[in-house]
């Protein structure tokens, strides 16, 4: 019986160290742990701190490059707005150079007509006849030139306008003040601001004018 008592106590006592020992690896691997995780966790921290600085340094390099990519478009969508203006202002003169040569040839075709209605037809029923029509021509011809955009210079007892006009003749007068078309030997024409061809005028001006 003792010795079953003392088996027993034996038993006992390797069970205590048993929990004893078990209980002194869990103490022991515990703190390493605990330490590992605060030492992981300080590092977690910093390397996410340096990724968001890196992310934001990066963000900042891509709006600047978005910016500068903006401002490069619209420099050249103005260039091209420029150029595309500039171009149709040409192709535009150059069109009104090339109407305006077109209507100077036609010029003299109204000149011509001019001289051949200025004819009397001293009661001649063909000769009026004639005259009629090719007065009703004329008519028709110049409204063509109308919606073309031509205009007539015919300034009888107007003022002189060296720009439109051409004197042929100059006299003197005491009863006026400033240069008159006195006469229009030849009117002119105009198609939009370009001078086709200047009316040539006689010109009346004040005495104290001229030399």
């Amino acid at each position: 019986m003792g010795k079953e008592k003392s088996t027993t106590k034996d038993k006992n006592d390797d069970s205590d160290n048993i929990e004893n020992s078990s209980s002194d690896d869990n103490e022991k691997d515990f703190t390493p742990l605990e330490f590992s995780a605060e030492n992981g966790e300080g590092s977690i921290d910093q390397d996410t701190e340096n990724l968001l600085n890196q992310n934001e340094q990066k963000i900042i390099e891509l709006n600047e490059e978005i910016a500068r990519l903006n401002d490069s478009i619209l420099r050249e969508k103005a260039e091209f707005l420029n150029y595309r203006k500039r171009m149709n202002q040409e192709n535009l003169q150059q069109e009104g150079r090339t109407a305006g040569k077109i209507l100077q040839e036609l010029i003299p075709v109204f000149d011509a007509f001019d001289l051949l209605l200025a004819t009397e037809h001293n009661g001649d029923k063909a000769m009026e006849k004639f005259l009629d029509g090719s007065n009703l021509i004329r008519k028709q011809l110049w409204q063509v030139f109308e919606n073309l955009g031509i205009e007539l210079i015919d300034p009888d007892q107007q003022e002189f306008d060296p720009t439109s006009m051409e004197a042929l003749s100059v006299s003197e007068s005491e009863k006026t003040d400033k240069e008159i078309v006195k006469q229009v030997y030849q009117k002119g024409y105009r198609y939009k601001d370009r001078i086709l061809r200047p009316a040539r005028v006689a010109v009346e001006k004040p005495k104290s004018q001229v030399n």
